[in-house]
């Protein structure tokens, strides 16, 4: 099966991306970051981006979504509150609508 997983270039989708291949799935990441696992499908684009979210859905029959913001981004001060707000639950509902 394909499967789409959001925020796959993260800590959590990179662990659990080998698990998914190992069970035979085909995997796609949309991501704003390239992620380490190279024998995957990866679109570079935010889940805040609605047209390259529906297009990334093409062909999946599961998404797996995993993208967010969390707190170790605001500590380090690389985000700001609407940031967390737009990714965390604009992007979610776009996930959701797509």
């Amino acid at each position: 099966m394909t499967i789409l997983i959001t925020g796959g270039s993260g800590d959590l989708g990179q662990t659990l991306c080998p698990e998914l291949m190992a069970l035979g799935h085909t995997l796609k990441i949309i991501d704003v970051r390239v992620p380490t696992i190279k024998t995957v499908q990866f679109i570079e684009a935010s889940i805040l981006d609605r047209q390259a979210l529906q297009r990334a859905m093409d062909n999946c029959r599961m998404v797996v979504h995993i993208a967010a913001w969390h707190g170790v981004h605001e500590y380090r001060g690389e985000r700001d509150f609407y940031q967390f707000w737009d990714l965390n639950v604009t992007g979610t509902f776009n996930v959701f609508e797509a």
